[in-house]
């Protein structure tokens, strides 16, 4: 694991629940970074092990520590740079009416519930697509 390069030692699961969708991702190693990205929608990130420094479009980098929240404006780059090992967080959306499509759903794994609707992966997929605006998108 030592030979892996900091910016490639991240991951990320989705998740969704009726009109939220929940993306846990973390940095194993300190340095490494989950790269520039922007959003259509204001989201909610929640730190919840280990800190790290967030850049954000227009702002001074800040050091967050968990546990705590951290607000992201839409239509802003930013990144984020795991400040020790194992670092943590979840990157939260609503899912507004009619987005993709889309106005609720829910995954079993997650539940006590039961099982997933039919069409869970299907739209999962159309989601987790339309969360992030592409890099060549500079119209936003």
């Amino acid at each position: 694991m030592a030979d892996r390069k900091p910016e490639l030692m991240f991951g990320t699961f989705f998740g969704f629940y009726g009109n939220v969708a929940i993306a846990q991702r973390w940095i194993d190693v300190k340095g490494g970074v989950f790269d520039n990205h922007k959003h259509y929608f204001d989201h909610v990130t929640i730190l919840s092990q280990g800190s790290m420094l967030v850049e954000t479009e227009g702002h001074e980098p800040k050091e967050f520590y968990a546990p705590t929240y951290i607000i992201i404006a839409k239509e802003k780059a930013h990144k984020f740079t795991a400040l020790e090992d194992n670092t943590v967080f979840f990157c939260i959306f609503a899912l507004r009416e009619g987005e993709a499509g889309i106005e609720e759903l829910y995954q079993s794994g997650n539940s006590p519930y039961g099982n997933c609707p039919d069409d869970y992966w299907e739209k999962a997929e159309i989601l987790e697509k339309n969360t992030t605006i592409p890099e060549n998108d500079n119209e936003k």
